[in-house]
């Protein structure tokens, strides 16, 4: 009599609610970064404004003043203050303050106006249910929360699912404290990061499942539809597409066929590039007033050597900082977990690699994949060198670790090893011990940085 074996897509979505849900409500009221303007964007939308408005107060909406004070009042006493703690009597005040959407203001939000309206589908609708109970501006960010977290499981269960190998590696990346805290937030990275993961396990589902078989029309329009979706989310994911290049031609019906798909897969994604461009530029936004774009772009362009050495010189200096904030750092960039945990995920996250098999052999597609992992590096870091490090500066500023989160899977499908399909299960056991030991303490970090709560 055969054993059924739990398969890693229900472990993946039984750790991501149960914890998710615990992360959504233990978490202190706008305190994942830049919560606030996430909120505010994401009501925007649910009440059918699908373009922010621009006066001489700046680039926003006007949303009701019951919102923003509850945004105000419970956010900015304890941001980035890691010994300020969350008063639970103002939390029960703002549940039970009426929304009262008549009485509005005008509220400048322009760091969400870099977004695609799409990455706040998930919290609009949340806030839309919220709006049936007529809740309070707070119950609405509850509700939001709550909303991405399914959204992003849905996606995230599917891409493990889907893709053919590595079940274990995706599933513990997309585990990891930070990923998942973002996701029970109402952050728009829950979108990027999950339509990532899709995209990802959809090529190498092409490329590597049923190898005989070729790719039908639904399968075809289904990868378009995501890979563009992904473009949509961040602009800077378009480069991603060039992954289809893993994909036999032996798939297609011809190599007309194969051609012509990428082309409307790459025209999706610039049309979605070129689209928020125009938007941002319409409403002429600047997000960091001590960067200069025109000119940083001058820069980079005519220094080519200088400005790989500020790479360099970057990575050399901030690259601890990067693997923490990668692995979790909570709040606003103020609450980290124990040392040894950081090392603890590290440890897993290789052993995870390397018991797991890979069905990678040729080299065409691990340099296709590592060419896309180094790009899409170099495109976070120039983005935010253009866009908020100040001229003239050395050392590119702005970046944290989380921001590679949806390329991560990339480099871990690379470096895998070819191993016997039967060591999967010493990955799935590390998997599930490991993942709960690292969201446990996590759980326990946001309780004792938020309401002073110490279990152990």
């Amino acid at each position: 009599m055969n054993k059924r074996v739990v398969k890693v897509e229900y472990i993946f979505m039984a750790f991501a609610l149960f914890f998710g849900v615990l992360f959504a409500v233990i978490n202190a009221p706008f305190q994942d970064p830049d919560e606030p303007i996430h909120f505010y964007r994401a009501y925007q939308i649910s009440t059918g404004q699908m373009f922010e408005q621009k006066n001489n107060s700046g680039i926003g909406g006007y949303l009701p003043q019951n919102l923003i004070k509850t945004s105000e009042n419970l956010s900015e006493d304890i941001k980035a203050k890691s010994n300020k703690k969350q008063d639970i009597n103002k939390i029960k005040y703002y549940l039970n303050l009426p929304l009262n959407k008549n009485k509005v203001a005008f509220n400048d939000f322009r760091s969400a106006t870099i977004y695609s309206d799409i990455v706040y589908i998930p919290q609009s609708i949340g806030i839309n249910l919220a709006k049936i109970f007529r809740a309070s501006a707070l119950y609405m960010m509850y509700f939001g929360r709550i909303a991405n977290l399914i959204c992003w499981t849905i996606i995230v269960f599917f891409s493990v699912k889907l893709i053919p190998f590595k079940k274990n590696l995706m599933a513990f990346l997309a585990l990891t404290p930070m990923n998942l805290y973002q996701a029970a937030s109402l952050s728009a990275d829950a979108m990027t990061n999950s339509m990532a993961f899709l995209s990802i396990a959809l090529v190498l589902r092409y490329a590597f499942g049923e190898e005989e078989a070729k790719l039908t029309k639904r399968q075809i329009v289904t990868m378009i539809i995501a890979f563009t979706l992904l473009a949509f989310s961040k602009r800077i994911y378009f480069v991603m597409c060039i992954l289809f290049f893993i994909i036999p031609i032996k798939k297609f019906n011809s190599k007309k066929d194969y051609i012509g798909t990428f082309v409307i897969m790459l025209g999706a994604c610039l049309m979605s590039l070129v689209t928020v461009s125009v938007i941002s530029k319409i409403l002429a936004i600047k997000v960091s007033a001590g960067s200069y774009t025109p000119g940083q772009m001058e820069f980079v362009l005519s220094h080519p050597i200088t400005y790989i050495h500020i790479l360099l010189r970057t990575f050399h200096f901030k690259m601890s900082f990067y693997a923490i904030s990668f692995i979790g750092v909570f709040g606003w960039l103020d609450t980290r977990l124990p040392l040894n945990l950081y090392l603890f995920y590290g440890v897993a996250l290789v052993l995870i690699a390397l018991f797991e098999h890979t069905l990678i052999e040729k080299n065409k597609d691990r340099i296709i994949m590592f060419i896309v992992f180094i790009i899409n590096v170099g495109l976070i870091m120039s983005a935010l060198y253009v866009s908020w490090t100040p001229k003239a500066a050395n050392i590119i500023e702005g970046i944290q670790g989380r921001y590679f989160i949806p390329i991560i899977p990339l480099l871990g499908c690379f470096i895998g090893v070819k191993a016997n399909k039967s060591r999967n299960v010493y990955s799935k056991v590390v998997l599930a011990i490991s993942t709960f030991t690292i969201l446990t303490y996590s759980v326990l970090q946001l309780l004792l940085r938020f309401y002073g709560i110490r279990i152990l």
